[in-house]
């Protein structure tokens, strides 16, 4: 275990868990705090995220208390009003939050995200992608794997 506040000061401990999680794991896709978030634990967390999990796609999130409404993530996903009152059910079980202050912020924030991307569902979370690879064939066509379809990419002069 780890202690609150304080995964900046075990890099070495911290590093050697980020290894070890690496070799018992491969994830499509990982989770991590935004790497210039305003805790020293999200930090640490993110910075050792990018490192072991550089050939991953990692998709960074944004703690609610760290929004300025400055910021703009690239990736969105829709999230439907049902399953954003099951995420603040599950913050408020495992995580204590304070019921009306946090969900609230935590409501406005997916709203605002869904507004930004004109989400179906009105609620959206959003994320960081720091790079990513997309497949294209010689004759410029992408494949999209997730969903088998095939679609021709658009060049602008």
């Amino acid at each position: 275990t780890f202690r609150d506040g304080m995964l900046s000061r075990q890099d070495d401990r911290l590093e050697g868990w980020f290894r070890l999680l690496r070799r018992r794991v491969e994830p499509d896709i990982v989770f991590a705090p935004r790497a210039d978030a305003s805790h020293p634990d999200r930090d640490a967390v993110a910075r050792f995220t990018r490192e072991v999990f550089r050939d991953h796609l990692i998709l960074e999130y944004q703690a609610h208390r760290d929004y300025t409404g400055d910021d703009r993530p690239n990736v969105y996903v829709p999230v439907p009003a049902p399953q954003l009152e099951r995420k603040l059910a599950l913050l408020r079980r495992y995580y204590g939050m304070k019921e009306r202050t946090d969900a609230a912020r935590i409501r406005e924030l997916s709203l605002s995200r869904g507004l930004e991307n004109r989400s179906p569902s009105q609620y959206a979370e959003a994320f960081w992608m720091q790079r990513s690879e997309l497949g294209l064939t010689l004759d410029m066509t992408c494949a999209f794997q997730s969903s088998g379809a095939r679609h021709r990419p658009v060049f602008a002069d």
